[in-house]
């Protein structure tokens, strides 16, 4: 009987290293909703960030286990003191 691989079980703490260090992000947590990788990303208010940018990278440079199927995406204002 022939077995069938499993594909890889991604490393979430590189996806989200990954994005913490795309342009405007200012914080990402990744984690798995019912099988698939999700992400929340909060960018700097302003900022022309957007996910299917950030889905595209995680695909070019992490490859497809590693991108999240959807990204949440959230604007955080810059305190001024």
């Amino acid at each position: 009987m022939a077995s069938i691989a499993n594909p890889p079980r991604a490393n979430l703490k590189a996806t989200e290293y990954f994005l913490l260090n795309q342009d405007g992000v200012l914080d990402a947590s990744v984690w798995y909703a019912e099988g698939d990788m999700v992400a929340n990303i909060v960018v700097f208010d302003g900022m022309s960030v957007r996910a299917e940018d950030l889905q595209r990278a995680c695909l070019i440079e992490l490859g497809a286990h590693q991108t999240p199927k959807s990204i949440m995406m959230m604007n955080a204002r810059r305190k001024i003191a």
